[in-house]
């Protein structure tokens, strides 16, 4: 469509050149907000006197931005497309995209997950803290529905192969699957 071919041209021209962008009340809440703190920051440890001139300044109090995530047309428009046999994805592709989407989950953090690891009462996948980078244990939620029967469905479909892990690499079912996420995301 001419519309959306205009608005993805008018986006692009703005990531190369940030400096177009219109900051807009949401950054001007934010410079209110830190100045604010600044200013804290400064009266606590009595390097000024005077009062916090942040709080005369007004903060931004509306949606800083609408994400596409929560709308539920855009994440059914994905699913069509995880499913549309035509676009030759593989078949982890679907509870890939969908938990990391569903569940805001990384890339990395959800190629990792062993199934050893999930707690199907609680509804949740742990990663011990050896196994992340800040060496604090990580927990994903699965509290929605559809992320649950996802994982599930995904469970069932992959049973035979007897791999430790949720997503394995294709070559090695012994390893985790790796480097999914930049090309894979552009294409779906």
């Amino acid at each position: 469509r001419e519309g959306d071919i205009l608005k993805r041209a008018k986006r692009q021209a703005l990531h190369r050149n940030p400096d177009q962008r219109d900051p807009g009340k949401a950054k001007l809440g934010l410079a209110a907000k830190a100045l604010r703190q600044v200013y804290a920051y400064a009266i606590d440890r009595k390097l000024y006197l005077g009062q916090n001139m942040g709080h005369s300044l007004p903060l931004f109090k509306g949606n800083v931005r609408k994400t596409w995530l929560k709308e539920d047309d855009k994440l059914l428009k994905l699913m069509e497309v995880l499913d549309d046999p035509r676009n030759g994805l593989p078949a982890w592709a679907k509870p890939y995209y969908l938990l990391q989407v569903l569940t805001g989950s990384r890339c990395g953090i959800l190629a990792k997950r062993r199934w050893e690891w999930v707690d199907w009462e609680g509804k949740r996948i742990n990663l011990p803290s050896d196994e992340t980078k800040n060496g604090k244990e990580n927990t994903l939620r699965l509290d929605d529905p559809t992320a649950f029967k996802l994982l599930k469905d995904w469970q069932e479909a992959t049973k035979e192969r007897g791999s430790p892990f949720i997503f394995p690499s294709v070559r090695d079912e012994d390893k985790p699957m790796t480097n999914m996420h930049g090309n894979g995301w552009v294409k779906v």
